[in-house]
């Protein structure tokens, strides 16, 4: 599909109503929004219809995953909305009340009257259109979550060059370091993790269902924000080996986790392949499923709820906590945002820290201070519970040791 948008001469979108027969606004159905005009002193004054950066907000066709290739990769769009039509190209953006159609006027495309954010269209470094990608394309709803992964590679395969190592989990292997370092932008209290399947192909004949892996922002549904858009700004602090893949024998999964890839890959019983998977599993951009492994400084630290314990566990959802991190012998070094769950139901936990990279963007207020992951085993496999910030000058007076860490 990315190739069609990309290759189409027009697209059309159908951004009025709430799903895909509603048709038309304008043509098949009245449009449901008029403006509203009076005569004041003997001046006729209109009310001005919303520009084509506005539309999309009010619309129920931004939210779909899919629907964002639209968007991005289509060269020319036309947008049939309850107000009226606007033309987006490349060069000019036209609507219906606006009388553009003359050979001697030439509207710059900027985010302001564009679908097209000039952020992705500008000259950024490879990272940061990626940062960019995802932050815009994070939160869309999906019929089917398994199919998320598939829409943003398919949104990533005209940029393959960019990233000639590939992907892992949907986080290219140039950068990676800074690629870990997201969370959730939302301002929901609750922890929104994503409950899904991903139907992947190994070869010809194995179909595995995967969970997203607990350091991809896959493993969310709901808004994501990166703290370094750009790597160069980060110096990585891990020794990265070699990542266990899915399929690799040279790597045996198995022999790491004690059984098997626990609540990351099981064989699948379909017998069917749906076609956009084999598609996109045949694409440009290589894509990569397993468990990251590095060697990293560890430390035990205590975590400590800010809130009352009478105010965690009033429900069943797992919500966002303040909390503050200490040494093992109580002196408060920092604080992280993590789910209630961690807890266990308590007031208090000791957990372990991952030392990930510093921050060295000279006149930014965290230049110098490390990024921690906070995680948690499960037999030989860690998972990423949250990640926090620490003064290097505090992270060198807490105890460490160098650990070889796989990361599902």
């Amino acid at each position: 599909m990315d190739k069609i948008y990309s290759c189409a001469s027009i697209a059309i979108v159908a951004a009025a109503g709430n799903g895909a027969h509603v048709g038309l606004r304008g043509v098949g159905s009245n449009r449901n929004k008029w403006q509203h005009s009076e005569v004041i002193n003997g001046t006729s004054l209109t009310t001005a219809q919303p520009t084509i950066t506005q539309v999309p907000d009010q619309a129920v066709w931004n939210t779909r995953g899919w629907a964002f290739r639209e968007a991005i990769l289509a060269r020319r769009v036309v947008v049939f909305t309850e107000h009226q039509v606007y033309w987006n190209c490349r060069e000019d953006v036209w609507r219906e009340d606006g009388v553009y159609e003359s050979t001697s006027v030439t509207i710059t495309d900027h985010s302001e009257i564009s679908l097209w954010d000039n952020k992705l269209n500008g000259k950024p470094c490879d990272h940061r259109l990626y940062c960019n990608y995802v932050e815009q394309f994070s939160g869309r709803s999906f019929a089917d979550q398994g199919d998320v992964i598939w829409a943003f590679m398919g949104l990533l395969s005209p940029q393959a060059s960019r990233f000639p190592r590939g992907f892992i989990w949907g986080l290219p292997y140039e950068g990676l370091d800074a690629a870990l370092l997201w969370t959730e932008k939302g301002t929901c209290p609750n922890a929104h993790k994503r409950d899904s399947h991903h139907r992947v192909l190994m070869g010809r004949s194995q179909l595995f269902r995967l969970d997203s892996p607990s350091w991809s922002w896959l493993s969310s549904s709901e808004k994501i924000a990166f703290s370094h858009k750009c790597g160069d700004h980060i110096t990585s602090r891990v020794l990265w080996h070699k990542p266990l893949l899915i399929g690799d024998t040279t790597d045996p999964i198995s022999k790491s986790t004690k059984g098997g890839p626990t609540n990351l890959a099981t064989e699948s019983l379909d017998d069917q392949l749906p076609s956009p998977l084999f598609e996109l599993a045949q694409g440009e951009a290589t894509l990569d499923y397993g468990f990251l492994q590095f060697t990293a400084q560890t430390a035990k630290l205590r975590l400590k709820q800010k809130v009352k314990q009478k105010d965690v566990g009033s429900d069943n959802r797992n919500k966002w906590v303040k909390a503050k991190v200490c040494s093992l012998w109580g002196r408060e070094i920092g604080e992280l945002t993590i789910t209630s769950s961690f807890f266990r139901g308590k007031k208090k936990r000791v957990g372990e820290c991952v030392l990930l990279s510093t921050n060295t963007y000279e006149g930014c207020p965290t230049n110098g201070t490390h990024n921690i992951m906070l995680i948690e085993w499960d037999g030989d496999i860690a998972y990423r519970k949250d990640l926090g910030k620490i003064e290097e000058e505090v992270w060198a007076t807490v105890k460490t040791k160098s650990k070889r860490i796989v990361l599902g």
